[in-house]
């Protein structure tokens, strides 16, 4: 069972067998992830704080809470559901989330926190454990700065192979910028993901290796085929063919150009 909410009500609630906390202040207690409030920032802890409660789900109650008790914990509770229902359409798991679990109705507020679940659902219903890889790779760029009052920006795909410096493609696009030339970053709590265990946990992790670190958004033509790793150059290209961010033919070309050169290097 997935319970969402605040930690100031959880934290005596007898039905939590382990707790994954999104709030700093709330820190002392179960697994911490810690979230901005009002955002997905940085979305490496919302990827790991899903992991980490996909995989204690399986062992028992997990209670997922922020101090709010609704964004945040909302978003990390309908992300670790969609893991879950993998197999079904996003309208059928919209459905089962108001339902059964009170979500998608005013929980999580903020349309970047419900597109995260959007995201997410997608890296699962077409990747199945593997989408947790490509999430890892997977970061949020605010035009401004995170919190109640900003929204717009961009999820961006870091793209590229061991790097000192990673460039991220956008995908799913909110408001009228694209967030060219920003800043983004890959990180998460990675000692605590290590603590929780478990298969989705692991498969974080072990991506995050190749991946952690900071680099800027990039267009498709800035990169080249000798940079790219293929499996998240194709997850970019699948996001951002369906949100209309990124052109599908010259990302398709660019991916066959990659793999003929790590054909190529085989040999």
């Amino acid at each position: 069972m997935i319970v969402y909410g605040s930690c100031s009500n959880l934290f005596h609630d007898d039905r939590c067998d382990s707790y994954v906390v999104l709030d700093r202040r709330f820190c002392g207690r179960g697994y911490c992830f810690p979230v901005a409030d009002f955002s997905v920032h940085p979305f490496g802890n919302v990827v790991a704080a899903t992991a980490a409660t996909v995989d204690l789900s399986s062992r028992g109650s997990v209670c997922v809470c922020d101090s709010g008790g609704c964004g945040r914990s909302g978003t990390v509770a309908a992300a670790a559901l969609a893991y879950l229902n993998r197999g079904l359409s996003f309208a059928q798991l919209k459905k089962l989330l108001r339902n059964e679990h009170g979500l998608f109705k005013e929980c999580p507020e903020k349309v970047e926190q419900r597109e995260a679940v959007k995201i997410m659902w997608s890296a699962f219903h077409n990747f199945s454990l593997d989408g947790f890889r490509l999430l890892a790779r997977t970061s949020y760029v605010y035009l401004g700065e995170p919190g109640p009052r900003e929204e717009a920006g961009s999820f961006a795909v870091g793209v590229t192979k061991f790097a000192k410096k990673l460039k991220f493609l956008p995908v799913r696009v909110i408001g009228k910028r694209v967030p060219y030339g920003k800043e983004a970053r890959i990180a998460l709590e990675r000692r605590e993901l290590e603590r929780v265990g478990g298969e989705a946990s692991a498969a974080v992790l072990e991506e995050y290796e190749e991946s952690a670190g900071e680099g800027r958004v990039v267009r498709l033509e800035d990169l080249s085929p000798e940079e790219v790793a293929p499996h998240a150059l194709s997850f970019a290209a699948l996001e951002g063919a369906a949100f209309r961010t990124l052109d599908p033919e010259r990302a398709l070309v660019l991916l066959t150009r990659t793999l003929l050169g790590a054909a190529r290097s085989k040999r």
